[in-house]
């Protein structure tokens, strides 16, 4: 059981990550189309792992 928990905690750190990077990039373009194809990766992926 703990083992669970702690590959839960690790997925949960890892989208974490995955967050705070796509989260800098949309802060480091003033493109609108940019923001939202990273955006959109960014869903896809969050979907994938669900």
């Amino acid at each position: 059981m703990f083992e669970t928990i702690t590959n839960n905690s690790n997925i949960q750190d890892n989208e974490l990550i995955l967050f705070a990077e796509v989260a800098e990039s949309i802060a480091a373009t003033s493109k609108r189309t940019e923001k939202a194809a990273l955006l959109g990766d960014y869903f896809r992926k969050l979907c994938d792992t669900a």
